[in-house]
């Protein structure tokens, strides 16, 4: 259904990524991988030359090599391979140099404590390494004009509650 939509969008247009959030679970066993894997090759052209995973619940202390692995084995699959993250502290667990032009996606949440310059000198660190900076779940527009003016390069709103 999803690969429907978007070959539709594609026809009449639409160039946006399509952002698909990848657990860990994935990869923790050979055959889930297999699987996975056998799942992406089914995937038309069209639709990968759009999708970008989200690596995400990657565990501490996760050798390189494998999460390059990952990398590598998603690839031809997609556009890209970036990396959502629950806090900054997880950054420096992931090499960007793998990817090309990777997008870093964390929630609101985790920059809500920083200054603007603060955030700025992050977008600018990871701009400086090729990687795109995704704020997900900002909650207000103003909120959402600060980000941006500090570097962010995209924002996914809140989505608002049922009956408010």
């Amino acid at each position: 259904m999803a690969a429907k939509h978007a070959i539709a969008a594609l026809a009449s247009g639409d160039t946006n990524p399509i952002l698909v959030a990848l657990r860990f679970e994935v990869f923790r066993s050979r055959s889930a991988t297999e699987r996975y894997i056998v799942s992406c090759q089914k995937l038309d052209r069209r639709v990968a030359s759009r999708l970008v995973f989200l690596l995400t619940g990657l565990p501490e202390g996760l050798p390189r090599t494998r999460l390059l692995e990952w990398i590598n084995r998603l690839r031809p699959f997609c556009r890209g391979v970036g990396f959502q993250l629950d806090d900054l502290t997880r950054l420096s667990q992931v090499d960007l140099s793998h990817s090309d032009h990777p997008i870093i996606a964390m929630p609101a949440t985790a920059l809500a404590g920083l200054s603007r310059d603060r955030v700025q000198a992050l977008a600018t660190s990871l701009h400086a390494r090729r990687a795109s900076l995704l704020v997900l779940r900002v909650r207000t527009e103003d909120e959402a004009a600060v980000l941006l003016s500090a570097g962010a390069d995209m924002i996914s709103m809140q989505r608002p509650m049922a009956g408010r």
